[in-house]
């Protein structure tokens, strides 16, 4: 989420504001979002799912395979369509 928070952040506010209830008042719909994102994780935090790669013993090790798997039928993606280069920046984030 946050690869592509820049790509519609007010997609992401929405999440914020009416899933969490975060108070957009004052902030930017990045800001917004990005509040929205760390609550997310928040909750996945509190009911114990895993949420790293990590979790799942996936070590960067793993990440060009898991890039060319992603690819494998073209570009992917409801924001944009990304790219071979964007899974495996996603996937170094979520190390």
């Amino acid at each position: 989420m946050k690869y592509n928070l820049d790509a519609g952040p007010e997609r992401f506010r929405q999440l914020a504001v009416n899933v969490f209830g975060i108070d957009p008042a004052g902030k930017s719909d990045r800001e917004a979002g990005l509040e929205g994102i760390a609550a997310l994780r928040r909750f996945w935090d509190s009911i114990g799912a895993p949420s790293r790669l990590a979790d799942y013993d996936i070590d960067e090790s793993h990440i060009e395979a898991m890039a060319d798997k992603a690819i494998r039928f073209g570009p992917f993606g409801n924001f944009r369509k990304l790219q071979r280069e964007d899974a495996v920046e996603i996937y170094k984030m979520a190390l």
